[in-house]
Parts: structure tokens; C-alpha cells; sequence
């Protein structure tokens, strides 16, 4: 079952979709969602390692030219201080993200005998409840009609439900492609209208 994270409903804040044939569910962004989202937005390969050549970079100059101007020590630091806040900041990002591996490798070991609880290994590996029990689980036959519109890397799903309410979905990048792609598919050329 394809799960759609970094959706944004209107109305209902940041969700977190679950899409089958029947139908999808839309669940409130779990605290677990949250933070994993946040890690991975500021703690990236990408932005790590930029921080760290900018740190790079940025020491040959703050280290030189106050040399070079005979600056006291205290001058020196202003110089410097953009290049040690980078590399500190490269250096709490791989202890955070040492120490989250680290947890959760002690938190599997520790737990093996707890595995054999039901409740407990549900919420060790995140499973969840059949889609049709959830609290936010949308049937197909109670949309009755829907539209998928795409600019850029952002996309919004436009669903009207047979009740007469109207709910939109928008993500962007890859997450945007997926909702497009299942919403498409669950939506079937009946339901489907044209974009204007």
C-alpha cells in the first residue's frame, strides 16, 4: 500500500495518505512523521557536507586577512566564527544522526523479547490498522468526483466527496509525482475531470 508523506489537506493541516484500490486514508501527522521530516530537512548528506566545505572555504579567508592586518585576537574571531559555526553545525548533525541510529539499534536489541506483543511490535515498526478501520479512510464510492492539477514540482488534488465536502491535497517533488500517480489511478477516468 503506497504511503504519501509531506501532504499538506485543506482543511486538516500536514497528513500523512494511505492509498489502496478502495480507497485512501488520510491520518494527522504523527509526532514520529514530524520529526523524521524535520531531520531529514535539515540534516541531508547534502546540506552536511555543504556546511562543511563552506567551513572550509570560509577559514582560509578568516584566518589570513586578520593576519595579514595585524588584528588582535578578538577581531580574529569575528573573522572566524562563520567557519567554526559552520563545522559545528556539520558536527551536531552527524551526532544527531549517529546518536538516532544508535537508539534505535539498542531499542530493537533491548526489545526482542517484547516482540512477541502484538500492540508493542505495531508501534516498534510503525504498522498500523487495516485501512478500512481507520478514522480518516475515504471509500471510493464517497468521492464523486475529483481533479489533479501540476505546476512546477507541485501538485493538488482537488476531491469532492459525495457529501458535498471539498478537500485538497498539495505536495511538492516526489511526493507531489506519487499523489498525482495514486490519486489518478484511484480516481479512474469517471471520476477524474479535466483541469482548466
Amino acid at each position: 500500500m503506497p504511503v504519501i508523506r509531506e501532504v499538506r489537506a485543506t482543511p486538516g493541516g500536514r497528513v500523512r495518505l494511505d492509498v489502496a484500490s478502495q480507497g485512501y486514508s488520510a491520518d494527522a501527522e504523527s509526532f514520529g512523521d514530524k520529526l523524521e521530516r524535520w531531520g531529514h530537512r535539515l540534516f541531508r548528506d547534502r546540506i552536511l557536507f555543504s556546511a562543511l566545505g563552506l567551513a572550509i572555504v570560509l577559514s582560509f579567508p578568516g584566518y589570513y586577512i586578520p593576519k595579514a592586518m595585524d588584528a588582535s585576537e578578538a577581531t580574529m574571531m569575528i573573522f572566524v566564527a562563520p567557519a567554526l559555526l559552520c563545522f559545528v553545525y556539520f558536527l551536531v548533525g552527524l551526532a544527531l544522526r549517529a546518536a538516532a541510529s544508535l537508539v534505535v539499534t539498542v531499542l530493537m536489541v533491548v526489545s526482542l523479547p517484547l516482540l512477541l506483543i502484538g500492540p508493542y511490535r505495531r508501534w516498534l515498526f510503525g504498522t498500523r490498522s487495516p485501512i478500512e478501520r481507520r478514522r480518516g479512510f475515504v471509500h471510493t464510492s464517497q468521492i464523486h468526483a475529483g481533479r489533479i492539477q501540476a505546476e512546477g514540482d507541485r501538485v493538488v488534488v482537488w476531491v469532492q466527496l459525495t457529501s458535498g465536502m471539498h478537500v485538497s491535497y498539495t505536495a511538492h517533488g516526489d511526493a507531489g509525482r506519487r499523489l498525482a500517480q495514486q490519486f489518478a489511478a484511484l480516481l479512474g477516468p469517471h471520476r477524474l475531470q479535466p483541469t482548466h
